[in-house]
């Protein structure tokens, strides 16, 4: 597996390297060229007197361009190359005590202890980002994660700042300065060398002519358009350009093309270059030095050019649809040039650069200057390294606020009652009083993304997109640490490293007061959070732990090896807590020990009483050849995660219609639900059990229906997403389980108002209300008389549950925990 073999040599050279104070690595767009921000910094650093005696490594990927770039400091003994994720990349990343980047680092990226990170990031953001783009949650997952890892973030405004600020959500959980001083990569643009830009682009076979000015075109990287479509995409470029040259003076002026660098490599690769392209190794900065006119969309380039005062144009033919779909922090008429959606309005502007300021409110560009460009002097580098070296912070800002921080994790997002239980509670909490950062686990996927976009907006996501650093020797360990049951960190098999760098891998340099493993069942994650440097740690229990201890599917054991690691930990937490008070009792009379006992606490899970009652109102039915159905959007990690159109046809109300709501597992108890089922059918030919959910039990689920001849009576309706007007088709709610933590389905069920029988479960005293339900055994006959009970009208739902009451009361619980 070549991920896990570049993943095994990173972590060998993470824990076996020693850290060299003078040593800088340098990336820049994963190492394509030497450029942008990072390299505006290595040549100041390259060239300044007080790093003479520091190794400089640069990455430099593989390409046509790599040899001309190395050769150029070839009279620097000092310089060293690698490319982009060998095995001499990750020696080098875990040995330099200074790593700069414009972008992210490798997913696989972990910081030592003592290294120094600086993120120069790439630009000031007009279109949106991070957490405000579609499926940000999800996107931004590695740019975050570089974030929370680095000691400074380059920003050249307060306007960027603020971004960070928003758009990342890195208020409150940011721990480094934020040195809000110009870009460094402007310094170049300021003080341009002209002769070396001309030089570097005839170099590079661009077709240009150093005695006419340049025009340059430089449209931002657009996704969808440009990705699915390169023919069209060159096709529009090419008319751009014939039209430029039919309006412009050609003997004075030349028109250039500066594609995005993704799509440019994007092009290289199909062959479609042609020599007025101008390639990504080319420095766009220097190449503003020396251009006379932009031409650009959306691309943030447009704020580096406001530095020379010359003509700025915005060409935007798909204004209303790109900002519709990504969206822009201001509006277009804001933008400081002449805009327009119109080529041969732009082509007639370009033909008389003299009426340049006549063409628009001049105000804007002035404005724009004062706004976005203040800072750049042409001394950035200066400053920015007497920040990072020197300890000069006459320009950093921190983003620290006074809210308590608590990290919530669930393992995974499934279609279960552990998943929505946290979503409930995210949703309930005060984003003003607390500072909430959720780790998500899931497939991206579209189960995945639409559960994220339930919760409240701020509440900050942290989405698990990388796998971490181990080698094969570790590996063994930990897997044999799991399978035997070792915690005990003392002993030599335990991988305490390892569980140490995958925790500072996700979180970096954060800083919780509460990590709260809400799952409980993953030895893996329980062994890294208790590796958070800082805060309290509290572990979920969701069940009767010993019965999920014993819980097996197809003849294998589910949690037994992952609990046997799990309840040597618990002493390590700060607190254990259950679904519920009886919950907690018996969790406490099983695993309490003399150090744990006064840990065990509990918190009842809250409710989404307000999506029950949308869903009440708001469902979409239709009527087919005379049948009435609900119209479902099914989204779930069974259907590939992939939404999917369903009919699924109402109750019968000429019928007595039966409900149960749960996994199709063995703990839910439907073989004997069916058992029982069939003898009232049999009696009672107009009665009908309706199944909703999905589960590991489906097949011998319907293989049992069939068995029985029950096809017509008991209905299998997979995962709904509107679960809710459903049941309100029918006339009695059941939950026949063996055992349930705290079965949230239950209050569901009050809340549509139906009679409820439910088994004796262990914890089922947490659940029942006077006078609000029925208590059975779990055998056969005991759901039987159940059923028979309703029929005859004995099933008490006089108790008017008052779900905003209870939630103020779950609320309540947990924020008592946090005392």
């Amino acid at each position: 597996n070549p991920a896990f073999k570049r993943n095994a040599d990173y972590y060998s050279a993470l824990t076996g390297n020693e850290i060299d104070d003078k040593m800088i690595m340098y990336e820049s767009f994963y190492g394509r060229a030497i450029t942008c921000n990072t390299g505006a910094l290595f040549n100041y650093l390259l060239n300044d007197s007080r790093f003479k005696d520091y190794k400089h490594v640069v990455v430099v990927e593989q390409s046509e361009y790599r040899d001309s770039i190395i050769n150029e400091y070839k009279d620097y003994p000092n310089v060293f190359f690698t490319d982009y994720l060998t095995q001499e990349y990750f020696e080098y990343l875990s040995t330099a005590k200074y790593l700069i980047n414009n972008a992210t680092w490798h997913g696989s990226f972990t910081k030592k202890e003592g290294q120094v990170v600086i993120n120069t990031w790439h630009g000031i953001p007009l279109k949106h980002l991070g957490y405000d783009i579609p499926n940000g949650r999800i996107n931004v997952a590695n740019i975050v994660r570089n974030y929370i890892m680095t000691d400074y973030l380059i920003s050249p405004v307060k306007f960027t700042t603020e971004n960070f600020r928003d758009a990342t959500r890195l208020d409150g959980i940011f721990e480094g300065k934020i040195i809000e001083t110009g870009y460094p990569r402007i310094d170049m643009t300021i003080n341009v060398d002209r002769e070396k830009a001309q030089k570097e682009l005839q170099h590079y076979g661009v077709n240009y002519d150093p005695n006419k000015k340049i025009i340059l075109y430089a449209p931002t990287w657009k996704e969808g358009a440009q990705a699915n479509n390169l023919t069209a995409a060159t096709y529009e470029y090419d008319r751009f350009i014939e039209i430029m040259n039919k309006n412009i003076d050609t003997d004075k002026y030349q028109v250039l093309f500066k594609p995005h660098q993704i799509f440019y490599k994007m092009l290289k690769e199909h062959g479609m270059l042609k020599d007025y392209y101008i390639p990504a190794v080319v420095d766009t900065n220097r190449l503003l030095g020396i251009t006379d006119v932009l031409i650009s969309d959306y691309s943030s380039i447009f704020f580096d050019f406001l530095t020379t005062d010359r003509p700025l144009y915005f060409y935007v033919p798909d204004l209303e649809n790109y900002q519709a779909a990504r969206g822009l922090y201001f509006p277009a008429e804001d933008l400081p040039g002449p805009t327009t959606p119109d080529l041969e309005q732009l082509a007639h502007w370009c033909s008389n650069f003299d009426d340049y300021k006549n063409q628009f409110d001049y105000n804007k560009y002035i404005a724009a200057k004062e706004k976005f460009v203040v800072n750049d002097d042409g001394n950035v580098c200066e400053r920015v390294v007497n920040a990072v070296f020197f300890g000069d912070e006459s320009h950093t800002v921190s983003l620290k606020n006074n809210k308590k921080k608590i990290l919530f994790h669930t393992d995974k997002i499934l279609s279960n009652g552990i998943s929505m239980s946290m979503l409930n509670l995210l949703n309930a909490l005060d984003c003003d009083k607390y500072d909430i950062t959720f780790y998500a686990i899931g497939k991206n996927d579209d189960a995945t993304r639409n559960y994220l976009d339930r919760i409240q907006k701020g509440v900050r996501v942290l989405y698990r997109n990388s796998m971490p650093n181990v080698d094969v020797k570790t590996y063994a360990k930990r897997e044999y640490c799991e399978k035997h049951g070792i915690a005990d960190s003392s002993n030599e098999l335990y991988p305490a490293e390892f569980y140490r760098y995958e925790y500072r891998r996700c979180f970096g340099d954060a800083k919780f007061d509460y990590t709260i493993d809400f799952s409980g069942f993953s030895s893996f994650w329980a062994n890294v959070y208790l590796n958070a440097p800082s805060g309290k740690k509290f572990i979920w229990m969701h069940s009767v732990m010993q019965s999920e201890y014993n819980r097996t599917a197809k003849g294998k054991d589910i949690f037994k090896e992952h609990l046997n690691v799990i309840y040597q930990l618990y002493e390590k937490y700060d607190k254990i807590v259950s679904c519920s008070k009886v919950t907690m009792e018996f969790n406490r009379r099983d695993l309490a020990t003399e150090t744990t006992y006064d840990k065990f606490k509990y918190v009842f899970n809250l409710i989404d009483y307000k999506r029950v009652y949308d869903c009440l109102e708001n469902y979409t039915d239709a009527v087919k050849d005379g049948q009435s159905y609900f119209v479902e959007n099914i989204t779930d990690g069974l259907s590939g995660g992939m939404t999917q159109l369903s009919l699924i046809k109402k109750p019968d109300n000429n019928c007595i219609n039966f409900v149960t709501v749960g996994r199709l597992s063995n703990e839910k108890n439907h073989e004997n639900l069916i058992l029982a089922f069939k003898r009232i059918h049999e009696k009672k030919n107009n009665t009908r059990l309706y199944l909703i959910g999905n589960g590991p039990n489906l097949d011998t689920t319907r293989a049992l229906i069939k068995k029985h001849k029950l096809t017509d009576a008991v209905i299998l309706t997979g995962n709904m997403a509107n679960p809710f007007a459903f049941m309100k088709e029918c006339h009695c709610f059941l939950l026949p389980s063996f055992y349930e933590g705290q079965p949230m389905v239950l209050l569901e069920a009050r809340m549509v108002g139906l009679p409820i029988i439910v088994s004796n479960f262990a914890t089922v005293s947490d659940s029942v209300f006077p006078d609000g339900q029925l208590v059975v055994e779990m055998q056969e006959d005991d759901i039987y008389n159940g059923l028979k009970e309703f029929i005859n009208g004995k099933v008490p739902n006089a108790y008017k549950f008052d779900p905003v009451k209870y939630n103020e009361k779950c609320l309540a619980e947990f924020e008592s925990l946090l005392d």
